[in-house]
């Protein structure tokens, strides 16, 4: 039986899919003159390689509180903020300076996202990717590489799906077995993968 928290084996090959994307320079100005070390990670280079509109910039970094710092004094508009993330405003775009999870290098932060679509990363010289980026960005599918929040991949598939995204009969069924699989405890929502608003209405919470 399929165990709902355990993760698929890793399919990211470092260099594997490094061909940087043709406009990935509209993302150049967060790393001008950087002093902390960061990358850009998620659903934004599906904006970058399709030419739609990016949403938000979502910044991962071993000091997420280093990087805020940075952007506070290069003078970025801040807007929110909250135990996960710090919003920013620049250029036209938002900024989110991720502090919830903290990675060592942008391969280690690929490896806990759960779809291909999103599974490509940038730290202003190298671009990696999943292998099947590319091919599933154009495609309009979602699938499945990490299932370690059942509930958060589900919010994040229905919010691709409502962006032309299609999932996968497999990954379907995979989910749909894995949402099943989960033992809720709602009186501990630390200990699980549920979350409270301020509220206390129940919510699920991930890298979105």
């Amino acid at each position: 039986m399929e165990n709902a928290q355990n993760k698929s084996p890793p399919q990211h090959t470092p260099g594997s899919m490094n061909e940087k994307p043709a406009s990935l320079s509209k993302l150049d100005f967060l790393f001008k003159d950087s002093k902390t070390k960061f990358w850009i990670a998620g659903g934004c280079f599906i904006g970058i390689v399709t030419g739609s509109k990016i949403k938000d910039i979502d910044v991962f970094a071993p000091d997420p509180l280093a990087v805020i710092s940075e952007f506070k004094a290069r003078g970025y508009k801040e807007t929110f903020e909250n135990a996960w993330v710090k919003n920013f405003h620049h250029v036209g775009m938002t900024v989110q300076a991720i502090k919830k999870f903290t990675y060592d290098t942008p391969q280690k932060t690929l490896d806990d996202f759960d779809f291909t679509i999103v599974s490509a990363a940038y730290d202003g010289h190298e671009f990696i990717a999943h292998e099947r980026f590319y091919l599933d960005v154009a495609q309009r599918r979602i699938v499945i590489v990490n299932l370690v929040k059942p509930l958060n991949t589900l919010k994040r598939a229905l919010k691709y799906a409502s962006r032309g995204f299609v999932m996968c009969p497999v990954g379907m069924s995979r989910l749909s077995k894995a949402v099943n699989l989960i033992k809720a405890d709602w009186e501990n929502p630390d200990e699980n993968i549920f979350d409270f608003y301020p509220d206390g209405t129940p919510t699920v919470r991930g890298i979105d």
